[in-house]
């Protein structure tokens, strides 16, 4: 019997909850081995995502109908609760009485001693009437407004907090409600190989016109409203598209990579931002790129092996604390920093998770000495741009402003209307670059900041 949509779901939430993968990988080699056609395989996309998404909620109506804390719940037991409460609150088209059905019989074959103990919870919530309803009441009874408006969202309430004092209780629950919304496909459009334009022609007679139009945010970018087996996908097997979020589509034009450039990406790795600054200097120049993950490596030799580019050279190597040559320096530099990630949430469900309040303190000291080290590799009169792929400040402007204040030879170069167009800029400028947070255009949140060395 082969598995179905939700049995695929359980096996990879349970991977992801003990640890074992990232959510958007374990899914992805599910599927990737799976047989489900498109619409289970959308179903299982849904379960899986969502379960991760709303698991602070999904926990709290478990505790209240549980005669066991959820921390002590086998974790195939409380993940399969979850996944099956996702259902019952989120999923309106799903019928309760298939839902609690086939969790009763999921439970029966993958741990059949705790079958009775599932399908007890999940009718002691059908019992209190429209589960919906119940996770609302159980919500309204939290005595602290961070925590309601946190378990609503479904984040920790350390981040909820941290939000709200930076962007204010309006914005911060903006923010996160379209990180809990499913993403659209953005693609890149390689220009050496396409034309934007005609491909959205052809793209939206493929796949109907209301499914495609072109980005607001990036001249390069195409956004494609449903699924995709991107595998399969002609122009990506062609080299004329990339998958990328539009608000990272931002990078390649700020850093400005001209032809016969030296260009250096000190955290490459797998590639995106890389292969498009590649594009946008028509693959003429010289793009060091350095990584220290070599499975990440890998795959950004696959993308500049795909897309066609030969001025890419890849190397293993931690820009921290590789020696600086001074007769060797770069017209540009790009420190794509490792950082909370919480920007990308609705790619990276799990990251929520993950990440403890100290992590902000350990990222933010980690950007800086990236930028430092990255900043004595910088020819006078040349580039040097930052970003990250978070929403906080600690990582995003107070990196910048620390860094302006060490390096009196550094300055601000703000964008312009030539690097984004007008209408755009005017909504994401910020005091050291621009900021892209995920409710302004449903994209990623995404901090860019760039900078240029002093010729004297």
């Amino acid at each position: 019997m082969k598995p179905t949509a939700r049995e695929i779901a359980l096996s990879v939430l349970t991977r992801v909850e003990e640890g074992q993968a990232y959510v958007n990988l374990a899914l992805q080699e599910a599927l990737g081995s799976s047989s489900l056609d498109v619409r289970d395989r959308n179903l299982c996309t849904e379960l899986v995502y969502g379960t991760v998404q709303r698991q602070r909620p999904l926990d709290l109506v478990i505790s209240a109908h549980s005669s066991q804390p959820v921390d002590k719940l086998q974790s195939i037991v409380r993940v399969l609760l979850r996944l099956t409460l996702y259902q019952l609150v989120y999923l309106e088209r799903v019928p309760a009485y298939a839902a609690v059905n086939e969790a009763v019989q999921l439970a029966k074959r993958k741990v059949p001693r705790a079958a009775g103990f599932v399908n007890a919870v999940l009718r002691a919530v059908m019992r209190a009437g429209s589960p919906s309803q119940v996770l609302q009441r159980l919500i309204d009874r939290m005595p602290s407004e961070v925590d309601r408006l946190a378990t609503q969202l479904s984040v920790p309430s350390w981040l909820m907090h941290k939000l709200i004092h930076q962007y204010g209780e309006e914005r911060a629950v903006a923010i996160l409600a379209a990180q809990n919304r499913r993403a659209p496909i953005s693609l890149r459009v390689n220009r050496r190989k396409s034309d934007r334009d005609a491909l959205v022609v052809e793209l939206a007679e493929q796949l109907g016109m209301g499914m495609v139009e072109p980005s607001v945010l990036s001249e390069s970018g195409i956004r494609i409203t449903g699924s995709l087996d991107i595998a399969e996908f002609n122009p990506f097997r062609e080299g004329k598209v990339s998958v990328q979020d539009e608000a990272a589509m931002l990078v390649a034009p700020l850093l400005n990579a001209q032809p016969g450039e030296r260009i250096l990406d000190v955290c490459a790795a797998p590639g995106g931002k890389t292969t498009h600054v590649a594009e946008w200097m028509d693959d003429a120049g010289q793009i060091d790129a350095w990584d220290v993950h070599l499975h990440k490596m890998i795959l950004l030799k696959s993308a500049a092996a795909r897309l066609g580019l030969e001025s890419i050279r890849p190397r293993l190597c931690d820009g921290r604390t590789e020696p600086v040559a001074d007769d060797f320096l770069y017209d540009a530099v790009l420190v794509d920093a490792p950082c909370t990630g919480f920007g990308v949430l609705r790619h990276r469900p799990d990251i929520r998770w993950r990440r403890k309040a100290s992590d902000v303190t350990a990222l933010s000291a980690l950007q800086r000495e990236l930028l430092v080290a990255s900043a004595k590799r910088v020819r006078k009169g040349g580039r040097l741009v930052y970003c990250t792929c978070t929403l906080l400040k600690e990582e995003n402007e107070q990196v910048i402003e620390n860094f302006l204040a060490s390096r009196p030879d550094f300055h601000l170069l703000p964008p312009t209307e030539s690097d984004i167009s007008a209408s755009v800029l005017s909504e994401i400028r910020v005091d050291t670059g621009v900021q892209v947070t995920p409710e302004m255009f449903s994209t990623d949140g995404f901090y860019i900041s760039r900078l240029q060395r002093s010729l004297s």
